[in-house]
């Protein structure tokens, strides 16, 4: 994996949602219904507006036009992201308090 690319040998479908969540800094849900495991080539030009690395940084702007990660997910894998709305795990602090001294 690098900025731009996405290649894995005999993973699933959840692991490339979560890696896509973390990318997109979105949640993204696997909906396919695709049981078992899959070779998984991707391949997009990074936009530094709306992607995130691993660290949390931004990829460097390219100078090589090619498809958006929408479009290479479409057009390359076959599937498609599409926007809805849905449950969503949160956690809530009620109270915080300072830690005593052994």
């Amino acid at each position: 994996m690098g900025p731009g690319r996405i290649a894995g040998q005999r993973g699933r479908i959840s692991q490339l949602a979560d890696r896509l969540s973390t990318l997109l800094n979105i949640t993204v849900v696997d909906k396919t219904g695709l049981a078992g495991n899959y070779n998984i080539t991707m391949t997009w030009t990074p936009d530094p507006d709306m992607e995130h690395t691993m660290t949390g940084d931004r990829p460097p702007a390219s100078d090589v036009p090619g498809p958006s990660v929408f479009t290479a997910i479409q057009d390359q894998l076959g599937l498609k992201l599409v926007a809805g709305k849905g449950p969503v795990e949160v956690i809530v602090i009620d109270s915080v308090e300072k830690a005593t001294a052994n």
